[in-house]
């Protein structure tokens, strides 16, 4: 009767003791349902859950190429941000085309540090890849192409591909058909006497805009061009074309290029300018190409 007792009795410490545990468990400082996925070209965010009875200092957030697994990966890293225990996103900014896999720790006091990993609740499973920039696809692993929003200025400004072509090169020789129908353009021309176009702006640069790279296409507008200062507009459209712009502001800033090229009377690249942005502006390209042509002579 006595061992039944005892059997019984260290059943019961048993069991409460597991449940005081599972319960001391829940109650621990650590994040749940984390997530990580790719935000915009260079931008991983990392998202997770606070449960409640959430008792932390700070939460830290490390980062590495590899899942984490054990303690030992830990301290060999550094944490790449040191948030407030109630935050619960984080966005990395990374520069390297690396998988990443990332870990979300609380500190339970000033210097302690709640090292306990446990994938798939506060350190990621699944790596976030980062591929070759500007590539578009629907999958969180790759690449989207980067957009800003109105205002927004760019963080640092990429490589242009090169579109637009150097204007100090010399031209190709053309061949005799093509000397004489020129000739004979250039006679009309002197027969007729054109008048220059107009300055044409663009409403979208008519307003002080509020950053970003419109802002920068309207100083090149106010500081140079609208005081007719052309030989220092082509150099600034041509420094802010070699970096990557968006889309709209490249296209405004090569037609303010071939207009700056036609009152230079560099009227040969005016129309190359011209001719990359017809298919966005035809109406108005073709009107600047047409004049170009008139003024365009062409040496023997």
């Amino acid at each position: 009767m006595y061992k039944m007792r005892k059997r019984f009795t260290f059943s019961l410490f048993f069991i409460f003791s597991l449940i005081s545990n599972v319960f001391s468990q829940v109650n621990k400082p650590i994040v749940q349902n984390i997530s990580a996925k790719l935000l915009d070209t260079n931008k991983i965010e990392i998202t997770w859950s606070i449960p409640e009875k959430f008792n932390a200092t700070n939460l830290f957030i490390y980062r590495n190429v590899k899942p984490f697994s054990t303690v030992e990966q830990l301290y060999q890293l550094k944490p790449i941000a040191k948030l407030t225990p109630n935050s619960n996103v984080y966005v990395d900014n990374v520069s390297n085309f690396r998988t990443y896999y990332y870990l979300v720790l609380a500190s339970i006091s000033k210097d302690e540090l709640y090292d306990v990993i446990l994938p798939s609740v506060n350190a990621t499973i699944k790596g976030v890849k980062i591929t070759k920039q500007n590539e578009k696809s629907d999958s969180n692993n790759i690449l989207l192409e980067k957009n800003y929003a109105p205002g927004v200025m760019r963080e640092l400004p990429l490589p242009y591909l090169g579109n637009i072509s150097d204007l100090t090169k010399k031209p190709n020789k053309l061949n005799k058909n093509v000397i004489e129908a020129g000739k004979s353009l250039e006679l009309k021309t002197r027969q007729t006497k054109n008048k220059k176009l107009s300055p044409y702006y663009f409403e979208e640069d008519l307003v002080t805009p509020l950053g970003g790279d419109d802002y920068f296409l309207f100083e090149i507008l106010s500081n140079s061009f609208i005081k007719e200062n052309y030989a220092n507009s082509i150099t600034e459209f041509q420094d802010f074309l070699s970096v990557n712009r968006s889309e709209s502001t490249t296209n405004r800033a090569v037609f303010y290029l071939g207009q700056a090229l036609y009152y230079s009377e560099n009227y040969r690249h005016a129309i190359s300018m011209f001719l990359f942005v017809e298919d966005v502006y035809p109406a108005l390209s073709r009107k600047w190409i047409n004049s170009s042509l008139d003024f365009y002579k062409i040496q023997n």
